[in-house]
């Protein structure tokens, strides 16, 4: 449905278009290849590239920092969230010059056309800005009792208000969307028993913020980490903060790489290792269990032909969709 770069500008209503850099993008390979496995393997050269650069710049075991991503985010970044990746990595490497150049003011402006990619970047942007201006041991405690309020107060009646309220703000189609996200089951409220509760506090809450209360990385990484710990806290309640997770997880493995290289073997770093192989684990059988309608012994759903180069079609992975 994207015209053709040649109607762009004819068939596009620019005054209430919002995301333009996006549709842009697709207009453009469009133009030129005007088929969809085109647009993939740009979007992955560049999501792909960006990604590894960011390791590679941070990572004292840049390949070990790879397999991580590999395992965890390529698949969801190459196939499910190709809007919101791209936007995260072109995040990730304008983080790391803002904190290498200490300039926000720069940062700032670099990712102002995030927003006109994928307009949810707003919030980790701005969360990184608040943050500038705070020190590490106020956003721990702060940040803290926000996110034990905010996880306390937060259900469907209250995000529904909000939503009301910021009708005009933020459009009808991202509150739609928004409405769709908290009814469904995979990305809506869910009752988590205390068991399940102890695991993911123990497993992916507790070990960024003791990376984070290291030396290994600059206070502004800490609290970077700190932020993706809280999110994890109200994803608790609310399934579709995972996306805002994906900013920050590659963070977290960088620095996890880091913290368990360091010389000095504790309890801690055993802990954070158990953490950080738990997570590949996890990475890879998400990636390769089956949707609950799938015969298949894997998710098939990211294999869309029998042969890429005929297109000759799957018939196990159509029948999901057709």
């Amino acid at each position: 449905n994207t015209p053709y770069l040649s109607d762009f500008f004819q068939n596009i209503n620019l005054s209430t278009l919002s995301e333009v850099l996006w549709l842009l993008f697709f207009s453009f390979i469009k133009s030129i290849f005007n088929d969809f496995i085109a647009i993939q393997l740009f979007h992955s050269f560049i999501v792909n590239f960006l990604i590894g650069r960011f390791i590679y710049k941070l990572c004292k075991k840049p390949f070990i920092g790879l397999l991580a991503y590999y395992c965890c985010c390529w698949w969801n970044f190459n196939f499910e969230i190709m809007r919101e990746s791209l936007c995260v990595a072109i995040y990730l490497n304008i983080l790391y010059a803002y904190i290498k150049n200490n300039n926000l003011r720069q940062y700032i402006l670099f990712t102002i056309p995030l927003l006109l990619i994928h307009k949810f970047a707003f919030i980790p942007i701005a969360l990184t800005i608040v943050v500038h201006y705070l020190k590490y041991k106020y956003v721990f405690y702060f940040g803290l009792l926000c996110t034990i309020i905010l996880a306390v107060v937060m259900d469907r009646n209250s995000i529904t208000q909000f939503i009301t309220f910021s009708n005009s703000l933020l459009g009808y189609s991202v509150t739609d969307r928004v409405y769709l996200y908290i009814e469904t089951e995979k990305y809506g409220f869910k009752n988590i028993s205390i068991l399940g509760y102890a695991f993911i506090i123990i497993t992916n809450i507790i070990y960024p913020i003791i990376i984070s209360k290291s030396k290994i990385s600059d206070d502004r990484y800490s609290k970077i980490l700190l932020l993706y710990s809280f999110t994890i806290i109200l994803r608790l309640k609310l399934l579709i903060l995972i996306r805002l997770c994906n900013y920050w997880e590659i963070v977290l493995f960088v620095y996890a790489i880091n913290y368990i290289d360091t010389k000095t073997k504790t309890i801690k770093q055993y802990y954070v290792t158990a953490c950080f192989c738990l997570s590949i684990v996890i990475g890879i059988r998400t990636f390769l269990t089956p949707e609950p309608f799938d015969n298949n012994k894997y998710d098939s759903r990211y294999i869309p032909y029998s042969s890429y180069i005929e297109k000759s079609i799957n018939p196990d992975r159509e029948r999901l969709y057709y």
